[in-house]
């Protein structure tokens, strides 16, 4: 219940409120309050198990400068901190006992209100074993768990990005870079559960995850959002609400945390629906879907699904059992984001933290511009993708918008288009210049040669490579501006910042 009335006052913030600057000044401390809340829950949760070694490590995190002042403030009056009768923090970690009380009828209540599981005193009132997290390599050869090879591994190699102004080159990594993609296949489990906005799957008292996963690095989406609790050291997971809504006889899983985005869409989901003519025997299995997909996303699955299959969709956070689950391993992986705590320098981002299978990019490119073919114009297009958003703003966008006009360019806002029409555009596209988002994921229909634009401000914790491998592997050329950073009300992520373009550095960056 809480995250469904969260997403209604975000869809409420999108849509109106943020255009007040008290809203946007609400937002941010809202957003304080939240993750700290969850940072918090983490540690209380994990404590009572046990795992002493890992709550010190993030006791040290949750009680850093920024989230100290809010957190003795919140719980002052429930003794948390009068314990020690001073000021400062305790350097040893508290007992449970800390818990009992006032305190704990208030942490109890608010696990309550959101619906995660609460630990009592004693082992005997837990209500459910943690899951262990386990690869779903581990299970190859086991009886009864089938493993169908949709793509073969493949090594090749990826172009990095040219990178403008040339003071940012020694940022980033030159030349090309050898990578690999694992084969892509489909598992076949019984009785095994599914989770809304989520791709792990929880089979007895295993997760399973695909291995491409690094849980000392990347923080999960689910554990943003609070619908599971991952202890790294012991890779551990525990799941928010365990109840099973509905079961279902058979599906084939599409679920995962970016489904709803558009660039994430098309290279780590649509991918898999494309190569699931490669799959026999499964022809009437139906689709588990997330639900509220934009109608374009939901174009794309009818275009593809031609066996008619059933759609099924899953609210965030709803679990649903599956007697004979077909699950398909990552066709993309990009990290949502990095554990609260990770410090990154220069050069700690390599190109493997974009990772795409080549395979499965053609066969998207090669099976929406076989259906948007259009003979409508043939005269090669240069497009600026204005972003109407509210983050990541261009400060001197009217600046940039003009000096292209000049040069030829048409400015488009890919969103107010549907996909065919995104797809016969890109597809006649020869320059493209635009802000890292998902507008710029068109680039997959954009012919061999064209040559892309990426604008974005620098950052340790941003993955560069992101448009850069995505490119090479399509055979596009590729440019990387970094732009001068432009402060933002809009922007609270430290990789995602707006930006003030070098009107210089811009025009050099279209000539290369």
């Amino acid at each position: 219940m809480f995250m469904e009335e969260l997403s209604l006052i975000r869809k409420l913030y999108r849509s109106y409120l943020s255009r007040y600057k008290w809203a946007r000044w609400l937002k941010k401390i809202y957003l304080y309050i939240f993750f700290n809340y969850l940072h918090l829950r983490n540690v209380i949760i994990w404590q009572t198990h046990g795992c002493n070694s890992f709550v010190k490590r993030y006791v040290l995190r949750l009680f850093s400068p920024n989230s100290q002042f809010f957190i003795m403030r919140t719980f002052k009056e429930f003794y948390l901190t009068t314990r020690t009768k001073t000021k400062s923090l305790p350097d040893k970690l508290v007992s449970t006992n800390v818990y009992r009380g006032t305190s704990q009828l208030f942490i109890m209540r608010i696990f309550k209100e959101n619906g995660l599981t609460v630990w009592t005193k004693t082992k005997a009132k837990t209500k459910a074993l943690p899951n262990k997290l386990v690869s779903t390599s581990v299970f190859r050869g086991v009886p009864k768990i089938k493993f169908h090879q949709l793509i073969p591994a493949r090594d090749f190699s990826v172009k990095t990005p040219v990178v403008c102004p040339e003071h940012y080159a020694n940022h980033l990594y030159s030349g090309t870079w050898n990578t690999s993609f694992p084969a892509v296949e489909a598992m076949e489990l019984a009785n095994a559960q599914v989770m809304g906005k989520s791709d792990l799957i929880y089979f007895g008292q295993n997760c399973l995850h695909h291995a491409l996963y690094d849980f000392d690095r990347d923080f999960l989406f689910e554990e943003m959002h609070g619908l599971v609790s991952i202890n790294p050291s012991k890779r551990l997971l525990r799941v928010g609400d365990s109840e099973v809504k509905r079961t279902i006889p058979a599906g084939i899983s599409l679920l995962g945390c970016a489904t709803a985005n558009y660039i994430h869409w098309l290279t780590e989901t649509f991918p898999k629906l494309a190569l699931l003519e490669n799959l026999e025997g499964y022809k009437d299995f139906p689709l588990i879907m997330d639900a509220d997909l934009h109608p374009n996303i939901l174009e794309s699955i009818r275009l593809l699904n031609t066996d008619k299959r059933e759609l099924i969709s899953l609210k965030r956070g709803e679990i649903m059992s599956v007697e004979r689950l077909i699950s398909i391993s990552p066709v993309a992986y990009i990290p949502f984001d990095f554990r609260p705590g990770l410090e990154l320098k220069k050069g700690d981002i390599t190109p493997d933290y974009a990772l795409y299978s080549p395979d499965g990019l053609r066969a998207v490119r090669h099976k929406l511009t076989e259906l948007s073919q259009s003979t409508e114009g043939t005269s090669k297009k240069k497009l600026f993708l204005r972003r109407t958003g509210t983050s990541r703003q261009m400060s001197n966008a009217a600046e940039v918008e003009e000096l292209l006009l000049e040069l030829g360019f048409e400015i488009v806002e890919p969103e107010t288009l549907t996909l065919q029409e995104q797809v016969c555009l890109f597809s006649k596209a020869e320059l493209i210049v635009g802000a890292g988002g998902a507008a710029l994921g068109n680039i997959v229909f954009a012919p061999e040669g064209c040559h892309v634009v990426v604008l974005s401000t620098w950052s340790p914790y941003t993955i560069h490579y992101y448009f850069s491998n995505l490119a090479s592997i399509l055979g596009l050329r590729c440019t990387l501006l970094l732009c001068e950073q432009a402060n933002s009300e809009h922007d609270s992520h430290r990789a995602h910042m707006g930006q003030n373009v070098p009107i210089k550095s811009l025009m050099r960056a279209i000539q290369i």
